[in-house]
């Protein structure tokens, strides 16, 4: 374990630095210090609960950066010490649990989990039988994850409680990062408002005495365990696709509706050959994201989703484009094959996806994992009216970018090379803008996020090959009148050819089939 002698003062100030963790970490647990680095960082996306302090904390992390301070301002970051072992314990359910792969795509999450269930009726998969084993294999993780938080919650509150046995009311509510309250399964609080033990505890009378009133841990464990359980209501069952089943779960809420009452969980699954959008409504109100997206198992799709959201995962996609607005945590890509994935976000997570590519701006290094091949990043190159109001509301700083500089986290195989950034970093030649065909209100004009002057220098040589393009066209039409309609049949002709040939004649028959007057929320099915 972590001893005393990493442990220092922390354990009297609670305040646990980066610089103890990566020496106790390297020399107690046997971790490298990426791994490490890792895990501090994930812990510190994850407990920043509101926007505004997320944003501030990346505006001292770009002004270090800027003053070439960065590693001096890193090594001076701090975290809540009960807090921080309590998630530390909780990655022990990787290690016990029957579920090797593939990993959870969040957890712990607020609370609930989730149970998975397979037609019977005989249809094929939408998956291949690795992504569709992989995505069964999470049938019982949810009870798994139940009976793991039952079995440990003792040694989890001992820990809380820095192994005194007893536990108060502020240290009882860390447990807010894995579990919540509630009277019913749809109205959910932060866990620690209901707890009973505290609910005559004079205020003034434990300030007089210095001491806050305290409670038996194994009181408190009896009282939880009895009353512990999957929130299924919130967090609905995932069902593995079939081949003619869409389930689209994105449910119209009232931006001024309680966030207790929404649900936890939005899901597109099972999407093939359409367009999704969704949106700021025409007066530019934009609801409160769910705790959770999923994209999964969806083909030859197109789903924009132009709001701030929280946490997204995406699992076995194949030959999609999604663009995302801004995440506040992170996004996680999972099981995907040729798949481009445009996004803003606090975190992102890799892993077992191919020939995908990701143009992001990535507030923390972007991390993969294993069963990557042909995997791309770039920079953020897209933009929509709201864009900046949504970095603002979900934290994120489109100057902080580390979308150049991945940490590769896979066991690489001894006959080869481990990876390296230039390995999945996209060329300049290869880099292009992406334009969103919907508009929304707001006041952006321009891709709010800085390019790397190599990219923003390929932009212009493709603008003015272009534009020279058009000119020498207009100038051979103008030359030659008679030739004018055979110029352009003749290039109608190759434009066909090249849609077909790229794929790209999907995304136009959506667009062609999409009906903006209907407002952001329609799917086109299908479109042929």
């Amino acid at each position: 374990g972590i001893n005393a002698e990493y442990m220092g003062k922390s354990l009297t100030r609670k305040r646990f630095r980066i610089l103890i963790w990566l020496a106790a970490s390297k020399k107690c647990l046997g971790l490298s210090e990426d791994i490490g680095s890792c895990l501090f960082d994930t812990f510190e996306t994850l407990s920043m609960d509101e926007p505004a302090q997320q944003l501030e904390y990346s505006r001292a992390e770009l002004a270090a950066k800027q003053s070439n301070q960065l590693e001096q301002w890193r090594s001076q970051r701090q975290v809540c010490l009960p807090l921080f072992l309590l998630y530390l314990f909780i990655q022990l359910f990787h290690r016990s649990s029957t579920l090797n792969s593939p990993r959870p795509e969040l957890w712990p999450t607020s609370s609930g989990g989730s149970a998975m269930s397979a037609s019977a009726s005989g249809s094929q998969p939408l998956l291949s039988p690795t992504r569709h084993l992989a995505l069964t294999a999470r049938a019982s993780e949810a009870e798994e994850q139940l009976q793991f938080v039952k079995r440990h919650l003792y040694d989890m509150l001992c820990l809380l409680a820095l192994n005194r046995y007893k536990v108060t009311l502020e240290q009882a509510k860390h447990f807010r990062i894995l579990l919540k309250e509630g009277t019913s399964l749809t109205h959910e609080t932060p866990f620690g408002s209901h707890l009973p033990f505290w609910s005559n505890w004079n205020k003034s009378k434990a300030t007089a005495e210095k001491e806050p009133e305290q409670c038996d841990v194994s009181t408190i464990q009896s009282f939880i365990s009895q009353r512990l359980s999957s929130n299924v209501a919130a967090y609905p069952p995932i069902e593995v696709p079939r081949s003619t089943v869409q389930k689209i779960m994105w449910p119209q809420v009232d931006a001024k509706a309680p966030v207790s009452s929404r649900s936890a969980v939005h899901f597109i699954s099972g999407l093939q050959k359409g367009i999704l959008v969704r949106a700021p409504d025409k007066d530019g109100n934009t609801p409160q994201p769910p705790a959770l997206v999923r994209i999964f198992c969806n083909h030859q799709a197109n789903i924009y989703l132009l709001l701030p959201l929280t946490h997204v995962s995406i699992f076995g996609c194949t030959s999609c484009t999604i663009i995302l607005g801004t995440v506040s945590k992170m996004v996680n890509i999972e099981h995907c094959e040729r798949v481009r994935v445009v996004v803003c976000t606090r975190a992102l997570r890799v892993s077992s996806s191919v020939d995908t590519r990701i143009y992001t701006c990535c507030n923390t290094r972007p991390l993969f994992f294993n069963g990557c091949r042909g995997v791309e990043l770039a920079p953020y190159n897209t933009f929509y009216a709201a864009l900046e109001d949504h970095l603002v509301a979900a934290g994120v700083n489109p100057w902080l970018n580390f979308w150049n500089n991945p940490l590769f986290l896979s066991r690489a195989e001894p006959a080869l090379k481990p990876p390296s950034s230039t390995d999945v970093l996209l060329p300049p030649e290869h880099f292009s803008s992406i334009s969103v065909p919907f508009s929304t209100c707001g006041n952006t004009t321009s891709n709010p996020c800085p390019l790397p002057q190599d990219y923003t220098e390929e932009l212009r040589r493709k603008i003015s090959t272009a534009s020279s393009l058009v000119q020498a066209m207009r100038k051979a039409s103008q030359n030659n009148k008679g030739s004018e309609s055979e110029l352009m049949k003749t290039l109608h002709q190759h434009f066909r050819e090249w849609l077909i040939s790229s794929g790209n004649l999907r995304g136009v028959l959506d667009l062609l089939y999409y009906k903006d007057d209907e407002g952001p929320e329609v799917i086109a099915k299908d479109a042929r």
